[in-house]
């Protein structure tokens, strides 16, 4: 993996790799990530997973919405791309990860927030996302590579359709990042950034609040405080809208597990963490008013 690194920086960047000092970096699934150092400089470079196309990323739509959030200030300035061999190369952001619990205390939640807002105005992204045809498209890959699912999954799909249909269609369409974990944010001494643009595309923005709301492991009468920040005031339809995307981002995380289990090479138990979000999105089910959730969104 680092003689490919080393490749990249001396024939694609024209840099010296003699020079460089290479680390892996922790924390992603799905990819290889290796921070880079030459002299003053760091660099990250993303070598792109195997498989990954059937996850629905499309590496020059990665690279393109990559740019623009670069060029909107919330983004690692992006140094070079082939999407073609899935390898991209930004600056790397001197700052800290952020963990759920750190997200969730006042100030940074609502500095989140307000990035959130900022990619939503974003000018927009190449491509789209839709939770639920993502979820039906991992399911029908899967059972071609003969994954077995549990029996659950079948009432989960069945719950899903009852959530869009709920929802009526496609919202306006905003830019999305679409994968809000706290991980993906990055607290330097001045701003939060935001990294990982694999899944972003114009979307519904209840889904990145959803998303992002689960990811923090917010409980369920704490998405108020979501909603609050982002419009200023509580809305019962926008709550509504929060939670039924908030169970759709569990379906999407499980049913990518499943898929990742058949396609991905990396040492990781992708069925465990389907295992674990499926679980998740009938314990959200059972806890929260869903009835309630529905009739509110109409």
């Amino acid at each position: 993996m680092e003689e490919k690194i080393r490749q990249i920086l001396d024939r694609c960047l024209g840099l010296d790799s003699a020079q460089a000092v290479m680390s892996p970096l922790s924390g992603g699934i799905t990819n290889h990530n290796y921070k880079v150092i030459l002299g003053d400089r760091s660099l990250v470079v993303r070598l792109g997973g195997t498989g990954t196309e059937h996850l629905g990323i499309n590496r020059h739509y990665e690279a393109q919405t990559a740019k623009i959030a670069a060029k909107a200030g919330i983004s690692a300035p992006v140094i070079y791309s082939d999407p073609d061999h899935g390898i991209l190369v930004s600056e790397f952001l001197q700052g800290e990860t952020l963990s759920p619990e750190m997200a969730r205390t006042p100030e940074i939640f609502s500095n989140l927030v307000a990035v959130i807002k900022m990619i939503h105005r974003s000018p927009s992204f190449p491509g789209s996302f839709c939770p639920f045809a993502t979820v039906r498209r991992y399911y029908q890959d899967s059972l071609k590579r003969k994954v077995i699912f549990p029996e659950s999954a079948q009432e989960a799909l069945l719950v899903m359709g009852t959530i869009e249909k709920a929802l009526g269609g496609h919202q306006n369409q905003v830019s999305c990042h679409n994968d809000l974990l706290p991980g993906n944010f990055i607290k330097d001494k001045t701003k939060i950034w935001i990294v990982d643009w694999e899944y972003a595309g114009m979307g519904d923005l209840f889904f990145d609040l959803g998303n992002f709301s689960i990811n923090l492991e917010l409980p369920i009468e704490d998405c108020t405080k979501v909603i609050q920040a982002y419009f200023g005031e509580v809305n019962a339809s926008h709550l509504a809208r929060l939670h039924l995307m908030r169970l759709s981002s569990d379906l999407r995380e499980a049913f990518w597990g499943y898929l990742q289990s058949a396609v991905s090479l990396l040492d990781f138990d992708f069925r465990g963490y389907g295992e674990k979000h499926l679980t998740r999105f009938f314990q959200n089910r059972s806890s929260g008013d869903f009835v309630t959730w529905i009739k509110a969104v109409k």
